[in-house]
C-alpha cells in the first residue's frame, strides 16, 4: 500500500509538471484503470488522445474501459483503430474476440478475425489469437492450422510459436482418447 500511495504522489507530481504529455496521461489512465477507478481512467485516456489523436495505448485503454462497462459496440471501434496503427497487438484482437462474445456473437468471432489477416499479410497475430481460440473452443485441429499460417508469417514470433505447440499438445491429446494415436 505505501508503494502504491509512493506511485501516486509521483504520478500527480508528473501530471502537474506536464499535464498534456499523452504518455504521462496514459500512465495515469493505466493506474486508475488498474486500481478500478474507471471514470478517472477514461478521463485520462481522453486527455492522452487531445494530446495525440494516434496514441494506441489511449484506444486500447478506452477499449478496455468500454468491455468493462459492457459497451461491446464501443471497445470494438477503439480495438479496430488500434488493430489499424499496430496490427502485431494480439491483445487488441483478443479484445475484439472478447467484444463480440459480450454482444453474443461468438460464432462470428474466427471471421472478424480472419477479417484481419488480409490487409496484414505478414502479421502472425490475428492468426495466433484465432488459433487460441479454436483451443479456447476445443477445436484444436483448426487450432492447430491457424498456427502454423501464424508461424509461416512471423517464425520468430514468441506468441505464434507457443499457440503452434499449445495447438500441437491439444491435438495429440485428442487423439489419444480417442484411439487414433
Amino acid at each position: 500500500m505505501k508503494q502504491q500511495a509512493e506511485a501516486e504522489a509521483l504520478l500527480d507530481q508528473l501530471l502537474k509538471q506536464n499535464p498534456a504529455a499523452a504518455g504521462t496521461q496514459n500512465l495515469a489512465g493505466q493506474f486508475r484503470l488498474v486500481l478500478g477507478d474507471l471514470p478517472a481512467a477514461e478521463k485520462h485516456f481522453g486527455e492522452a488522445l487531445r494530446a495525440d489523436a494516434a496514441s494506441g495505448p489511449a484506444r486500447f485503454g478506452l477499449a478496455n474501459i468500454a468491455l468493462r462497462q459492457n459497451k461491446p459496440d464501443e471497445a470494438l471501434a477503439q480495438y479496430e483503430q488500434v488493430i489499424s496503427a499496430n496490427p502485431g497487438l494480439s491483445a487488441a484482437y483478443k479484445g475484439v474476440a472478447s467484444a463480440l462474445e459480450l454482444k453474443g456473437q461468438a460464432d462470428g468471432v474466427p471471421a472478424r478475425l480472419e477479417s484481419f489477416a488480409a490487409p496484414h499479410a505478414k502479421k502472425a497475430a490475428p492468426l495466433a489469437v484465432l488459433a487460441e481460440y479454436a483451443l479456447r473452443n476445443s477445436r484444436p485441429g483448426e487450432a492447430l492450422e491457424w498456427a502454423r499460417q501464424a508461424r509461416e508469417r512471423e517464425p520468430e514470433l514468441a506468441y505464434a510459436r507457443e499457440i503452434f505447440v499449445q495447438s500441437v499438445l491439444a491435438q495429440a491429446g485428442r487423439q489419444s482418447t480417442s484411439g487414433e494415436l
